[in-house]
């Protein structure tokens, strides 16, 4: 979980993060995952504190596991007012936010 809002924090504090038109999340490497109820606390207020800066982003999320994909959608979905997307491959959620804002994306 410290790696996730390490990461989240890195970004919405990036030069510029108010002009972000999107985010890919790769989680397929995800094999293992605890989180505790505070985590999740933790983790919506971050979000939420982006979304007051950048409201207008979407989130692509790479996930094949079903466990994953199921907290995802349960516990970050549910509770963010960025549109989200789910794809099994780097390439189909390339292609959506590619769609979705009319930006090319360039995966490194």
């Amino acid at each position: 979980m410290n790696e996730l809002l390490t990461s989240l924090s890195e970004v919405q504090s990036a030069p510029g993060f108010d002009t972000f038109k999107f985010s890919i999340v790769d989680f397929l490497e995800v094999k293992t995952y605890d989180l505790t109820d505070f985590d999740l606390l933790k983790y919506r207020a971050q979000v939420r504190g982006g979304e007051y800066l950048n409201s207008e982003m979407v989130s692509g999320i790479v996930v094949t596991d079903p466990a994953v994909l199921e907290i995802l959608k349960t516990r970050y979905e549910a509770f963010t007012n960025y549109r989200v997307g789910y794809f099994p491959t780097l390439e189909s959620c390339k292609q959506w936010v590619e769609e979705i804002t009319g930006k090319a994306v360039q995966l490194d």
